[in-house]
């Protein structure tokens, strides 16, 4: 019978395991932005531009911002995989200090 040593962690584990693959992080993030825009925008769309296609207008706001974002949000949760998101990504791309200015942004916004 054989003894496993048991296995050192320099810092507390979460728990939390990454069980997404590339297509599902994908798809959340692609649907939280055009989902989103389409239930808000819709909306004021209808009173601020009066006889406009709003349909053609959300299909090519989607394919020129959120699947641009869609991508680089992807690319970023597989780069960093942590909890966290915006602040995780910010904190380690550029400072401290602006990760904690923009969750707070996000927070108040």
């Amino acid at each position: 019978m054989s003894q496993e040593a048991p296995t050192l962690f320099v810092r507390r584990a979460s728990g939390l395991v990454r069980t997404i693959g590339p297509f599902t992080a994908f798809m959340i993030v692609f649907s939280h932005t055009v989902g989103g825009g389409i239930h808000k925008l819709a909306v004021q769309a209808a009173y601020t531009s009066p006889g406009a296609y709003i349909p053609y207008s959300f299909l090519v706001t989607g394919l020129l911002a959120g699947l641009p974002t869609a991508i680089i949000y992807t690319m970023l949760g597989s780069m960093m995989p942590r909890t966290g998101g915006d602040y995780i990504f910010i904190t380690r791309g550029l400072s401290p200090i602006l990760g904690f200015v923009s969750s707070w942004g996000f927070l108040v916004y």
